[in-house]
C-alpha cells in the first residue's frame, strides 16, 4: 500500500534571518508557548543573511504500523525573490526592507539546526542535527520514523540558525521556523505492516508446497508420454 505524503512550502524572508540581539539570543525555545516570542521587533540595522529562503517540509500523513518512512526538511534559496549583493556586502533586505545591513556570511559562520518533537513515536535522529548554511546553497534534514501503535501523532519541527563570529565573539541563535505536523499510524484489520508481509510470505510458501504434488504429476505424465513416443 503506497503511503500518503504531505508537502508544505513556507517562505523565509531575509528579515527573519537577522542576527538576534543579546536579549533576544538569551530566549530559550523549548515549548509551543515560546512561539509568540521567537520573532523579535527590529529597530536598527544589523548583520543578516542576504538571500531570502524557502522551507519545504515533506512527511507521511499516513503510515502503517511497523513500517518506516522519512520526514524531509529542505531550506533553499528563493530565486524568485533574491537580488544580487553589492561588492561591499551592503545593500537592502531582499524582502523590501530599505535599511542597510552587513552580510552575515562575511562576518560569521552560519549553522542551520533542526529537531523534531513528536511524543510516542520513534524518531531517528532524536537529537538536534545541524548543517552549515552557505550562500545560495540548500541544506537538507532527514528523520526516520516508525510507529508502534495505531493512533495519530502530533509533532513540531524547530528550525534554528546559529551565528558564530569569525573573530571569536559570542555566538547567537535564532528560531526562524516552527512547523506543526500530524502523522496517522494505521493498520489493516489490526495487522501491522510487518505481520502482513510475514503472512504474505507464509501464504506464498504454502502455495508452493501445495503445488509440488501437482507439478510432480505433470512431469511424470510428460515423461511417460515422451517415453511412449520414443
Amino acid at each position: 500500500m503506497p503511503q500518503a505524503r504531505e508537502r508544505r512550502v513556507v517562505p523565509i524572508p531575509a528579515s527573519e534571518m537577522q542576527i538576534p540581539t543579546t536579549t533576544e539570543a538569551s530566549l530559550i525555545f523549548n515549548t509551543e508557548a515560546d512561539i509568540s516570542t521567537f520573532i523579535p521587533s527590529i529597530s536598527s540595522p544589523r548583520p543578516a543573511i542576504l538571500e531570502s529562503r524557502v522551507l519545504t517540509l515533506e512527511w507521511p500523513s499516513k503510515i502503517r504500523v511497523g513500517d518506516a518512512d522519512i520526514i524531509r526538511l529542505t531550506l533553499e534559496e528563493d530565486e524568485q525573490v533574491n537580488t544580487s549583493p553589492t561588492d561591499d556586502h551592503r545593500g537592502n533586505m531582499a524582502d523590501g526592507d530599505k535599511e542597510p545591513f552587513f552580510d552575515s556570511y562575511v562576518t560569521h559562520n552560519v549553522i542551520a539546526e533542526a529537531r523534531v518533537e513528536m511524543a510516542g513515536l520513534k524518531i531517528i535522529p532524536a537529537e538536534t542535527i545541524s548543517e552549515p548554511l552557505l550562500p545560495k546553497e540548500p541544506v537538507m534534514f532527514y528523520w526516520n520514523l516508525r510507529p508502534k501503535k495505531e493512533r495519530s501523532y502530533r509533532g513540531t519541527i524547530w528550525l534554528y540558525l546559529r551565528f558564530i563570529p569569525n573573530n571569536g565573539g559570542n555566538e547567537r541563535r535564532r528560531v526562524i521556523s516552527v512547523q506543526f505536523l500530524e502523522v496517522e499510524a494505521i493498520s489493516l484489520f489490526g495487522i501491522s505492516g510487518g505481520q502482513a508481509r510475514a503472512m504474505g510470505a507464509a501464504g506464498l510458501l504454502t502455495s508452493i508446497l501445495l503445488g509440488i504434488p501437482f507439478i510432480e504429476n505433470r512431469v511424470r505424465r510428460l515423461w511417460r508420454k515422451m517415453s511412449e513416443q520414443g
